[in-house]
């Protein structure tokens, strides 16, 4: 078990929650974007060290096929 928690702020969800709403409303793609999200958590939950260290111990996840990233 990680010594570590995943964390999902307030301000993060809302961030999710509002390109949700504007890919679905574009592009019919609400769900897959979700989906993205979730695969970089469960990946990062998996291997917390695979992606690069940004600074201080944070690590930046790109999420696929949308121009997001996970810190």
């Amino acid at each position: 078990m990680p010594s570590w928690q995943l964390v999902i702020t307030d301000e993060a969800a809302s961030d999710i929650a509002d390109a949700r709403r504007f890919y679905q409303e574009r592009a019919g793609l609400g769900a897959a974007f979700v989906s993205e999200i979730e695969k970089q958590l469960q990946f990062i939950e998996l291997y917390s060290e695979a992606r690069p260290k940004i600074t201080h111990g944070i690590r930046r996840s790109a999420v696929k096929r949308f121009p997001y990233n996970i810190y």
